[in-house]
């Protein structure tokens, strides 16, 4: 897959850990220096800092209106952004042991979170506490929603289907050894990335359709792109493109070409601007467009 670096966004002072697209404004970075950046993705002008959180920042989830940003730290908080007031509103305690991800449930109707203490939190509107879940003994690292339907992967390595409904668990099984950190699930089927550096499809029941050993390490992220095709992010500081039918590979990002000198922990996909967005230990945020 052809793409050409645009900028290379430098200002953090510690390793990028999340990105989010806030249409009309640009693109946010989270980082382990506690701050929540905003950047202009024409220019890639650096547009201030939203936030300076006194925590590293792991994850980011913007509201459905745009109002609210969500940022979960490493020490369990969720910090609520109101954007246009451009304060702090909450502080919500409802994890311990790291926020990796905070995202929004169907149709609005809440958010949800995933806790270093093996609980997803099941957060109202108003952000008041609906449901804390146990699912583990292990990090809750990356989860997927589709329908009334999670995915959730943990640092055990193990893939937990939860029915959102009536909050029954449905099925689970070994995806990774140990860690699962990169979970998709497209048409009818579900793609997850780990640390033994790789990628597998299975049907939604953990059945797996075929794996591929992906990188010569961790794979932090895993997206869908257009035209059936995957993206994984590694600590092998390498961005690789991969057929998401039958696993075969399509082309690599490397430090030679203009690619990151360390670790490549987040990634974000632009589908408006046809643009691909990476952050890193090495401090620094790209984004690469069609060549």
């Amino acid at each position: 897959m052809p793409l050409r670096l645009k900028h290379t966004l430098q200002g953090h002072r510690g390793a990028v850990y999340s990105l989010a697209w806030m249409p009309g404004a640009g693109i946010l970075s989270a980082a382990g220096d506690g701050i929540i950046a905003l950047w202009d993705l024409q220019s890639g002008e650096n547009k201030g800092a939203l936030a300076m959180l006194p925590a590293a920042v792991f994850s980011l989830c913007l509201s459905a209106d745009g109002r609210y940003l969500l940022a979960g730290t490493e020490k369990g908080g969720i910090h609520v952004l109101d954007l246009g007031l451009k304060q702090e509103m909450h502080h919500l305690s409802y994890l311990e042991g790291g926020v990796f991800q905070v995202g929004i449930l169907p149709d609005a109707e809440g958010y949800y979170a995933l806790g270093g203490n093996g609980v997803l939190a099941l957060i109202n509107t108003d952000f008041s506490l609906r449901d804390r879940i146990k699912i583990s003994g292990a990090k809750l690292r990356t989860a997927v929603l589709h329908a009334d339907h999670f995915w959730i992967g943990d640092s055990a390595g193990m893939v937990t289907q939860l029915n959102l409904a009536d909050r029954r668990v449905i099925s689970s099984w070994q995806a990774h050894d140990p860690s699962v950190y990169g979970l998709v699930f497209s048409g009818e089927y579900l793609y997850t990335s780990g640390r033994d550096g790789h990628i597998r499809k299975w049907d939604p029941e953990g059945k797996m359709q075929w794996e591929i050993a992906a990188h010569n390490y961790a794979v932090y992220r895993l997206l869908m792109l257009p035209g059936e095709r995957l993206v994984s992010a590694s600590r092998d500081r390498k961005i690789k493109f991969w057929s998401a039918v039958d696993g075969s590979f399509l082309g690599r990002i490397e430090r030679a070409g203009g690619g990151h000198r360390a670790s490549i922990n987040s990634l974000l996909y632009i589908a408006e601007e046809k643009c691909l967005v990476s952050g890193s230990d090495d401090k620094e945020i790209k984004i690469w467009e069609s060549a």
